[in-house]
């Protein structure tokens, strides 16, 4: 009897450590959300990317061989520094040429005049000299604005943000010798979907624009410029400027080439306050007759179903939401047909 007891004993002991303890997985389904907007205010975030407002790529206007390079990368220089200057001995010459046929032109004129008041002359001899001492001025000035060209000067304070040239290169005519630009005045340029121009016009829009080195601060913008027509499709490039007090170039270091992002937030007055979200992130349960959406809970990660009334389709593929959502909600967008109560999920970009 014991040898029987001593063997259940032990058969019930293997069976135990056999078993493997089973655990429960959760599965977390990957959803995409979006928030909730209203009709009447819409908020749209776009990349863009900062440049110089005032930004000259600097040439002569003839070619030749640079004698003088006074800049390099990065150095600031101001408003009719010297920059570069290309030989200038065979335009020195011109010059010297035609200042002493104009010297001696205009002296011939003013000899011809007097002999001419005297009737020394015929008025044909006194009219010839008229017009060579035209043409000979003529020359002259041209002469002089080349020799004054082979000197390339900067048009306005700023930093030189690229040399293309080198002292002793020869040049072609309008050549870009060097890039300038004035980094305390920046423009952001970026492009807007065609079906938003419509705001522009009615005053609807208002813009600013958020640098990816300060996270968190944004700063009013206004429209400086604007294309009438969308090059590749993708929508119309606008330029924007900062318009807002609290910037300043000194205490926020924003170049030339930054990223940011813009925001446009629309505005719309005459337009009820309804909601307009996704076709995609309604479920219409056909038992029911009923059309819920997701509701996610960012405390958990978990989704909920809610009960909405729908208007009218807008556009190709949202709908108007008259009851049941407010703004700022976020509701899963795709795959709702998937998703049960309660049921945890894993946002996805």
């Amino acid at each position: 009897m014991k040898k029987l007891v001593l063997f259940f004993l032990s058969f019930a002991t293997l069976v135990s450590c056999g078993q493997k303890k089973t655990e429960v997985q959760y599965f977390e389904r990957p959803v995409k959300t979006i928030v909730v907007e209203s009709l009447s205010t819409v908020v749209r975030t776009f990349t863009g990317v900062t440049s110089a407002k005032d930004e000259s790529e600097l040439g002569f206007k003839m070619g030749g061989e640079i004698v003088k390079m006074n800049v390099e990368d990065g150095q600031h220089v101001k408003k009719g520094e010297l920059i570069a200057e290309v030989d200038s001995h065979d335009y020195k010459n011109q010059f010297d040429a035609a200042k002493t046929a104009y010297l001696n032109a205009q002296s011939l004129i003013e000899r011809y005049e007097r002999l001419y008041k005297k009737e020394a002359i015929s008025q044909q001899d006194y009219e010839m000299s008229q017009t060579n001492f035209v043409q000979a001025k003529s020359v002259y000035e041209n002469a002089r604005k080349l020799l004054a060209d082979t000197k390339l000067y900067a048009p306005f304070n700023g930093i030189i943000e690229k040399r293309y040239a080198n002292k002793f290169q020869r040049v072609q005519p309008f050549q870009a010798v060097v890039k300038l630009i004035n980094p305390k005045e920046l423009e952001v340029n970026f492009t807007l979907p065609v079906n938003m121009l419509e705001s522009i016009d009615n005053n609807d829009m208002t813009l600013s624009v958020e640098f990816d080195n300060y996270k968190g601060i944004n700063f009013n913008m206004k429209i400086y410029k604007q294309v009438n027509s969308s090059p590749d499709g993708s929508g119309v490039p606008m330029t924007l400027l900062i318009d807002d007090k609290r910037f300043s170039y000194e205490k926020y270091n924003i170049k030339s080439g930054f990223s940011c992002t813009v925001t446009v937030t629309i505005n719309k007055t005459n337009t009820a306050n309804d909601i307009i979200i996704p076709l995609s992130a309604v479920y219409f349960n056909d038992s029911t007759n009923s059309k819920t959406v997701w509701i996610y809970d960012a405390k958990t990660s978990t989704v909920s179903s809610r009960n909405v009334v729908l208007g009218n389709v807008f556009g190709a593929d949202q709908v108007i939401v008259l009851k049941g959502l407010a703004p700022g909600e976020v509701i899963a967008s795709a795959g709702v047909s998937q998703l049960s109560e309660g049921q945890k999920v894993k946002l996805i970009k």
